[in-house]
C-alpha cells in the first residue's frame, strides 16, 4: 500500500483501486440481488448473450468495475506467470470459446483458464511463426 496522503487515509495503487472497485460492485450487487439463484441465472444469461437482462440490477458501471477486475486478476495471476498478457491470451482465443471462458470467468474458475492460458502458451511456442 502507498505512503499516506494528506487527509491521513493510505494511498491506493492503481491495483489497489481496481481491486476495491471490483469488490464493492460485487458486494452492491449481493446486497442489491440476494437471490443467489436469480444472481446465477443473470450471470448465465450475460454469458449466453454478452448482455444484461432487464431487471438485473445491475448498472453498466458495475459491470464495467467488475470485468475490470477479472481482467486485473487474469493478468497478474494467470497471464503474467506464463509469460502471457491478457490482451495476447484474447487475440489468440477461438471466437466459439468466448461464451464459455466468459462464464468460466464469471464463476472464478481460474483453474480451468490456466489450462486454456497455458495451452495458448504452449501452441505459440511450438509454432511461433504463427504468432507475429
Amino acid at each position: 500500500m502507498a505512503l499516506e496522503d494528506d487527509g491521513g487515509e493510505p494511498e491506493l495503487s492503481p491495483t489497489e483501486k481496481l481491486e476495491k472497485a471490483h469488490g464493492e460492485a460485487l458486494d452492491k450487487w449481493e446486497e442489491d440481488v440476494p437471490d443467489t439463484k436469480v444472481r446465477q441465472d443473470i450471470i448465465d444469461h450475460i454469458t449466453a448473450t454478452g448482455e444484461i437482462p432487464e431487471g438485473a440490477n445491475l448498472s453498466e458501471g458495475q459491470v464495467d468495475a467488475v470485468y475490470a477486475g477479472y481482467v486485473n486478476h487474469i493478468s497478474q495471476e494467470i497471464m503474467a506467470p506464463l509469460g502471457l498478457n491478457f490482451d495476447t491470451w484474447v487475440e489468440h482465443i477461438d471466437p466459439s470459446e468466448y461464451g464459455a471462458l466468459y462464464g468460466l470467468v464469471l464463476k472464478g474458475d481460474w483453474t480451468t483458464i490456466h489450462r486454456h492460458a497455458a495451452k495458448v502458451k504452449d501452441q505459440m511456442r511450438r509454432k511461433p511463426e504463427l504468432y507475429k
